[in-house]
């Protein structure tokens, strides 16, 4: 079940007033599981929320009534939760594989992951999407995502992408 680990709570938070502490790991809300920070985003947003929490002492229920949207008051570690979904394609133009050696490491990480284009603005190709980051993106109806077309024709963007089996985009963002 989830990895949505407690890392800090805001004092007088909803959280903290609902007995939700450091440590605890939120599993569910509303019944959904928590994997990324937009289950957690989406999911909190309702005025009545349920959240199933692992706790030290072991599984716990809490019940908090809010404002539609009104931040829980949580934070975590990582602002994803789990791990970026880097890039597998090989770009003839891509900017991380021509970076000179001896940099910190965050530059080197080739993320194509779009939590981070809808919530950060990051560019995407769409090219390393699973059917479930599909799934999500129509049932949350994530908009705007940044999405780097390069070319619409099959082969070029396939040549451009150095991938062999590229999507066709067009047909993508319908």
């Amino acid at each position: 079940m989830g990895k949505a680990k407690v890392y800090y709570i805001k004092e007088n938070s909803l959280a903290k007033k609902a007995g939700i502490n450091i440590g605890d790991e939120i599993c569910s809300i509303n019944g959904k599981p928590v994997e990324d920070i937009l289950d957690y985003k989406f999911y909190s947003t309702e005025e009545k929320v349920e959240i199933l929490l692992k706790t030290k002492e072991g599984e716990k229920k809490v019940y908090i009534e809010k404002d539609f949207d009104e931040d829980l008051g949580i934070g975590f570690k990582n602002p994803i939760i789990d791990t970026i979904k880097v890039c597998k394609n090989r770009c003839i133009f891509c900017f991380v594989d021509q970076m000179p050696k001896g940099l910190r490491p965050s530059l080197y990480v080739k993320d194509d992951d779009y939590r981070l284009s809808f919530l950060k603005g990051t560019y995407i190709t769409l090219t390393n999407l699973t059917l479930q980051d599909k799934k999500k993106i129509y049932e949350m109806h994530l908009s705007p995502l940044y999405i780097s077309v390069h070319a619409t024709d099959i082969k070029i963007r396939n040549f451009l992408l150095g991938v062999e089996n590229g999507l066709n985009i067009l047909e993508c963002l319908e």
